[in-house]
């Protein structure tokens, strides 16, 4: 500076006391408060003539051209200065250098373009600094090393391609940063190093493309995140290694295609996310199994999504709030998609491509505020239903609303869960009044069933017991005698002439023996007759009188035409019946007479 100008400046400063202080036309000026502000005044330069014990100076588009380091020494006791919306291009490197109480300084929303590395040096207890919205393209090397009490730095809305690793450099205390809506394409590793104190840092709409490791290594107490409107496609293992405060993430408006689930392992406390505008076709099961802290998840606008899987929200014990909304093409939520998140107290799911509801909400009995406006519902009574308990919570009704079938288009959705509530009850009314005709066909039928049952399992007794019978059983052909009155129809096993022969043999030889021998022995008038030719039965027919054995003869096969030589040839069981021995004194009975098939011969 000048010498001229500094004798100046100390004159001023000696008169100045006695001088009575004015406040520019346009302006606010309160002497007991020493606050001076000035909005859209047209100033040209900051005002000489103010109280120089001035603590708050607000010059806000006030067309101040380049702030004149000289009258900024006046005001040396000033607390706040606030030069926004100037056209401020540049500032003289001493311009602050006597502003030694200086906390905060406002210089957004000018046309600065580079900062020199001592343009801070004599701020020593500035706080926050606003340099947003200017057109700085990059920044010197620890250029904010002099402004080490610094606690909030705004960068946003300027024209930063890249950093270099010192910038920040002796930055211990900062606790925001905002690099937000530059043009950054990658961070240095060690961009954050000495920024070990930092609690949230914005690197929203950037040109990122990916996270490297270890770049928030040193940042043990960031608690928000924001990397929302960037081109992140990946992000490299362990690329939030260290972490572990981190509450809220916002990763919205990238290009990842899933959730960046082997990333959640490094951020145990995480609290808010949200995923919205990503290219991502479905959510899978246990994509956030690892975010057991999660209150609020938010799904926004993904033009892509179709589908939410089983589990896919599993493990999140704590979720309080959850909105996917604006997801037009998402027309399928798995029924257990959100069973397990008991705490859900909201849930919006507006303006999707919902049309039928089968989500088990039964777990969900926090659930306080529901929001299915604008979505294609077609009401149907077999699930509105279920939304009976939810629609009572919704916030407003009238906004949810039938698209199909055509007789509910544009209904509202409570009025259709009414109308099948009161459908539901016209038809159990119905069917109270048809119960009596309903159990008689229902009795009859159960009635015709146990007869059926009883029938198979009848046969099926008779059939096991025919199978179980031998094959040379001695039983009678038939269950009861025959159409001879007092006869017996028995198999024969084997010829007539072994069977004549095995009988006369057993019969006693008393007074019937006249009659025995009067029988042929062998077979007579069979010479011509096939030996392998048998009689199908044989019918003995009891004696009437009780003093006389049981008596037989046969005729001869030619005595009839009636059997051809096509009888059957199955060998035939003989006769269990054996005569008892016969008293004495029995008149002749009547001859017994051979069948065959049943029919005398």
């Amino acid at each position: 500076m000048p010498k001229g100008y500094g004798l100046l400046l100390v004159w001023l400063m000696h008169i100045l006391p006695f001088i009575r202080t004015s406040c520019p036309p346009g302006c606010v000026c309160h002497d007991d408060n020493k606050d001076v502000a000035c909005r859209n005044v047209n100033l040209g330069s900051i005002p000489m003539f103010l109280n120089p014990e001035l603590r708050r100076l607000h010059l806000i588009d006030c067309a101040v051209t380049e702030p004149d380091a000289m009258t900024l020494r006046i005001y040396e006791d000033l607390e706040e200065l606030d030069l926004s919306g100037n056209n401020i291009s540049k500032l003289d490197n001493e311009a602050f250098d006597q502003l030694q109480n200086l906390r905060t300084l406002r210089l957004s929303r000018n046309r600065l373009s580079d900062l020199d590395r001592t343009l801070f040096a004599g701020l020593v207890k500035l706080e926050t600094l606003d340099l947003s919205q200017n057109v700085i393209k990059s920044l010197q090397p620890q250029v904010f090393v002099h402004i080490q009490e610094l606690r909030h730095l705004n960068l946003s809305k300027n024209e930063l391609l890249e950093l270099d690793s010192m910038v920040f450099a002796g930055l211990e205390h900062v606790k925001t940063l905002d690099l937000s809506f530059n043009k950054l394409k990658k961070v240095s590793p060690s961009l954050f190093l000495d920024l070990t104190q930092i609690e949230t840092l914005n690197l929203s709409h950037n040109q990122l493309e990916k996270i490297s490791y270890g770049v928030f290594s040193s940042q043990n107490q960031l608690v928000i995140l924001e990397l929302a409107w960037n081109r992140l496609r990946n992000m490299e293992m362990g690329a939030f290694t260290g972490l572990r405060q981190l509450k809220s993430l916002d990763l919205s408006a990238n290009k990842l295609t899933s959730a960046p689930r082997e990333q959640w392992p490094y951020v145990p406390a995480l609290e808010e996310l949200s995923l919205s505008n990503n290219p991502m076709n479905a959510l899978e099961s246990l994509d956030f199994l690892e975010l057991a802290t999660l209150k609020s998840l938010t799904i926004t606008h993904m033009n892509s999504l179709t589908q939410i899987k089983d589990d896919a929200f599993h493990g999140l014990c704590a979720l309080n709030s959850l909105t996917i909304s604006g997801c037009r093409q998402l027309h399928l939520i798995s029924p257990t998609a959100i069973s397990n998140c008991s705490k859900l107290q909201i849930l919006n799911l507006s303006g999707n491509g919902i049309k039928h509801w089968n989500v088990d909400v039964l777990n969900l009995s926090r659930l306080s505020a529901v929001d299915l406006s604008t979505n294609p519902w077609y009401c149907n009574c077999s699930w509105t239903g279920v939304l009976r308990n939810l629609i009572s919570r919704h916030n407003s009704p009238n906004m949810a609303r039938c698209d199909g079938p055509e007789q509910m288009a544009g209904m509202g959705l409570d009025k259709a869960v009414l109308d099948c509530q009161n459908t539901l009850l016209t038809l159990a009314r119905q069917n109270l009044n048809n119960l009596p005709v309903l159990s008689i066909l229902i009795g009859a039928l159960l009635l015709v069933t146990v007869l059926l049952v009883t029938v198979c399992v009848k046969m099926m007794c008779c059939s096991k017991k025919a199978k179980s019978t031998p094959k040379n059983s001695r039983m009678p052909l038939y269950g009861g005698s025959s159409s001879f009155s007092g006869s017996i129809i028995y198999d024969k096993p084997e010829s007539i002439s072994d069977l004549m022969d095995n009988t006369m043999n057993n019969m006693n030889t008393g007074t019937c023996q006249r009659y025995v021998s009067a029988l042929p022995q062998g077979r007579p008038d069979l010479i011509n007759y096939p030996a392998t030719d048998y009689y199908s039965s044989l019918v003995l027919l009891p004696n009437k009188c009780h003093n006389c054995a049981y008596t037989s003869t046969y005729a001869s096969p030619y005595a009839t035409n009636a059997f051809p030589h096509s009888l059957s040839r199955s060998r035939l069981r003989p006769p269990s019946f054996v005569a008892p021995p016969p008293p004495p004194s029995c008149p002749p009975p009547p001859l017994s007479t051979y069948h065959r098939n049943g029919v005398p011969l």
